[in-house]
């Protein structure tokens, strides 16, 4: 009986281990489908819109739990992230294809470059001009090293002037395209992207040189004879051909006086025909800027004291040697004194000043009068030639200041104007420094 009773009670014990392992496997495959089997259904959901799957979504759940009740919401996230990526595709496409619409309307050659002149868009202007050039997905050669140095140095080129254009011969014809070199980011500011615009002056550059040619034909031919009209009004004014009266010897002085005017006329127009033209030279030398002021002082010494005008030469300890044409640059302040003095009031002083800008690659030297200054709507143009500011009661054609921008601009240096704080008006002049012994063969 008590071996019955134990194994009965074996039999018992093992039947109750039995059940409990099959409970505790029916209930963990219950938790795992339940808890597990979500939980790592959302975790691969989870990798899939990290890897940009918006379309993924879990199926919905069977059962109504916590865990169950994130599951909606996580759909609803990605239903929102698609629509959002729909609409950013959208967004993209249209932004394409409205750039794309904008180089293809302008007319000019439009370059979009990588930093590593690598080509990523250009307008059918600068597929045609590759074509003709007979390049294939690179800038031409001669602007391609200009395109690197605006890189290397991190600054934008943007040249007025057309004499600046780049040559190009297509067809054995010659064609003038001014280079237009910047450097533009997207909004978020991630990358740097440049773009080179070519603007055709073929025809301009064409005026231009005509024009140029024009003026220094015509003035030397009036030149000529207009020298010996200078010189028979000279003998009669010597009284080699007999006595004048005094109604004669008016005209006669009236016509040499214009003629002498007519003559400095026609030496500044062929002087800025030869400055545009390169024919004239400079001649690069050490030039000390302090003495070229003192020489301008001494040379309108006389008109400043017939007008009670003391110039001032303000140096200050500043470096004063830089290299340049001598000749050249007194040309320049001379014409700006004359200026400054015809147009200072009497007993007004005229600061010439000569400093250094804080960049330190320049040397300023800024001309400084009294006078009414330049209107506002004239300040532009007084570098042009020929402009004179309406109601100017002073002599002149308004070459002065023209010849003088050519002069400075070959020697690679700025000129402008500015009216100052204190009603004074300043021309300014910035030459570029450089070492005494850097002068050019």
């Amino acid at each position: 009986n008590l071996t019955a009773k134990s194994s009965q009670s074996i039999l018992f014990i093992v039947s109750l281990m039995i059940l409990g392992i099959v409970i505790a496997i029916l209930i963990y495959f219950h938790l795992a489908r339940e808890i597990v089997d979500p939980v790592v259904s959302l975790s691969y959901s989870i990798e899939e819109l990290k890897r940009g799957n918006f379309e993924f979504s879990l199926p919905t759940p069977r059962t109504d739990n916590e865990l169950s009740a994130l599951i909606p919401s996580f759909n609803e996230m990605a239903l929102e992230l698609r629509q959002h990526r729909r609409e950013m595709d959208e967004r993209l496409l249209r932004t394409n294809l409205q750039n794309r619409a904008v180089l293809t309307a302008i007319p000019a050659p439009v370059f979009l470059l990588n930093e590593d002149a690598t080509i990523d868009q250009l307008n059918p202007a600068a597929e045609s001009l590759q074509t003709r050039l007979g390049v294939s997905g690179r800038l031409p050669g001669s602007l391609l090293s200009l395109f690197h140095g605006c890189v290397e140095n991190r600054r934008d080129y943007l040249p007025d002037d057309i004499r600046e254009a780049a040559l190009f011969r297509i067809d054995e014809e010659e064609f003038y395209f001014l280079p237009r070199i910047f450097r533009f980011s997207a909004e978020s500011g991630d990358g740097v992207w440049w773009a080179v615009l070519l603007m055709d002056v073929t025809r301009f550059r064409w005026l231009d040189e005509m024009k140029t040619n024009l003026l220094a034909t015509v003035s030397h031919e009036i030149k000529t004879p207009l020298t010996g009209i200078r010189m028979v009004l000279h003998l009669l004014l010597e009284g080699r051909t007999g006595d004048l009266n005094e109604m004669q010897l008016n005209m006669v002085t009236s016509a040499r006086d214009d003629c002498e005017r007519l003559l400095v006329t026609l030496k500044r127009l062929l002087d800025l025909a030869r400055v545009e033209n390169g024919a004239s030279q400079l001649q690069l030398r050490p030039v000390n800027l302090a003495e070229s002021l003192e020489r301008a002082k001494r040379l309108f010494s006389g008109t400043a004291g017939q007008k009670g005008c003391p110039v001032v030469i303000e140096t200050g300890d500043t470096q004063t040697e830089i290299i340049g044409d001598s000749v050249r640059l007194d040309e320049v302040i001379h014409n700006l004194l004359s200026n400054a003095l015809k147009h200072s009031p009497p007993n007004k002083a005229v600061t010439l000043r000569l400093s250094r800008r804080p960049c330190g690659k320049f040397l300023r030297i800024s001309v400084i009068d009294q006078g009414a200054g330049v209107p506002e709507d004239s300040r532009g143009k007084v570098f042009d030639k020929f402009f004179r500011v309406p109601g100017q009661k002073t002599d002149g054609v308004g070459l002065g200041l023209s010849i003088a921008r050519e002069i400075v601009l070959a020697h690679s240096g700025r000129i402008g104007m500015a009216e100052t704080a204190d009603g004074t008006t300043e021309f300014v002049v910035d030459l570029p420094i450089a070492a005494v012994d850097e002068v050019a063969a």
